[in-house]
């Protein structure tokens, strides 16, 4: 997950804009700006109260991003903004560790068959990393399997479903997937350290992820 911000960088210029002169403000200065902005949107505040649930998320006021999210949801007939909305609230749920709650959010979402590709792929991998979280391995095996035929080349799915697989004591498997991770995303430690975890319990398959865990530190640098 994304961090807290505590300083941030901020661009002076309109969301939509690229250009801009960037300085270094606070959180509190970044709060102040997107409450003003959400005050000046008043004949469409969407944009600007979407910014502002998204800061509220990242900066650990959860019930400030949920309630905003809300008003959103309720506000919109589109429905591919709809699912993106309801994933942003399962992500806001996460991050207060209640997955049961963001469950509910990307059950609903998953409903709408709607949203980008980013949107559809987050959806099905959040819901199966909720389910891991909940220990409820064989419900999102399926689930991170959908998010791989969507964007095969993320990380993320490969790494949940080898979780699920763990989970379901299917280690062999799990081992493939965590690979398939390590591979979709060689910068990113985390499959490596799932799959050193598992072969360290299952001694048995040092032998076939050994050289995967190699390269991989080769390539971390050890």
């Amino acid at each position: 997950m994304d961090k807290p911000p505590g300083r941030i960088k901020i661009v002076d210029s309109p969301p939509a804009a690229v250009s801009g002169e960037v300085r270094d403000v606070s959180a509190d200065e970044v709060e102040a700006a997107l409450l003003a902005q959400l005050e000046a949107a008043k004949d469409d505040p969407r944009e600007a109260m979407w910014q502002l649930a998204q800061f509220y998320k990242l900066a650990g006021k959860l019930d400030l991003a949920m309630a905003h999210f809300r008003t959103i949801l309720g506000r919109t007939e589109n429905v591919d903004i709809a699912a993106q909305i309801l994933m942003s609230m399962g992500q806001t749920a996460e991050r207060g560790h209640d997955f049961e709650l963001a469950e509910r959010f990307y059950r609903e979402a998953l409903l709408l068959d709607a949203g980008s590709e980013h949107t559809r792929y987050f959806i099905r991998n959040n819901l199966g990393y909720s389910l891991n979280q909940l220990g409820r391995y064989v419900e999102a095996e399926p689930l991170c399997r959908q998010a791989i035929e969507i964007e095969p080349r993320r990380a993320n799915a490969h790494k949940n479903l080898g979780l699920s697989l763990r989970g379901q004591g299917r280690f062999h498997e799990a081992g493939s997937a965590f690979v398939a991770a390590m591979r979709a995303d060689p910068g990113d430690p985390r499959a490596r350290r799932h799959l050193e975890e598992l072969v360290a319990i299952q001694p048995d398959l040092a032998d076939k992820f050994r050289e995967a865990i190699s390269e991989a530190r080769g390539r971390r640098g050890g």
